[in-house]
């Protein structure tokens, strides 16, 4: 008997899957999760009808930036194209230092004195200010896209000195 307990002990330890049975636990689920984008529009702007990254103020007079009379706007626009068929209007945000006196403008990083970048929206007279959404455009279903014409003007904050102008701005659409 000793020897056919052995034999048994044996047979089942070179075979253990043989007694055992397989389970599975089937009460986890996944989720798999995601979104697809419409894509975005793309931005540039232009002066003089050339698309263009710098806008060339001139050379204004010290006299003129302090009375404004011969100190003109410069006109360029902005463009958002090819814009997704979703998007029907958006607003813009010119990201960039404001002016320390003047908070509604962009501060010069130039080496000309107390002098400030004021943009305005052609369309409305609006200022557009440094890091605030400015009005929603339409933009055309057919076309998928839109301008807006805005002017910049050097002012000064008090007494200017002559010098370089310079400032930057980062456009972003909210849509």
């Amino acid at each position: 008997m000793k020897k056919t307990l052995l034999a048994i002990l044996a047979a089942t330890s070179f075979f253990p899957t043989i007694s055992q049975a397989t389970t599975y636990n089937t009460g986890a689920t996944l989720n798999f999760m995601g979104s697809v984008a419409s894509g975005t529009c793309n931005v540039s702007a232009n002066m003089n009808g050339t698309s263009s990254e710098s806008i060339n103020l001139g050379s204004p007079k010290v006299a003129d930036i302090i009375g404004k009379a011969a100190n003109t706007d410069t006109v360029f626009s902005i463009d958002f194209f090819a814009c997704p068929a979703q998007v029907t209007s958006a607003s813009l945000v010119l990201t960039g230092d404001a002016d320390t006196t003047k908070s509604d403008a962009f501060r010069n990083s130039g080496d000309a004195k107390n002098i400030a970048l004021v943009m305005t929206d052609n369309s409305n007279g609006n200022t557009i200010a440094p890091n605030q959404a400015t009005s929603v455009y339409s933009v055309s279903n057919n076309a998928f896209s839109a301008s807006v014409t805005a002017s910049v003007v050097a002012v000064g904050t008090a007494t200017p000195t002559p010098g370089s102008i310079s400032s930057n701005a980062t456009i972003s659409l909210i849509y």
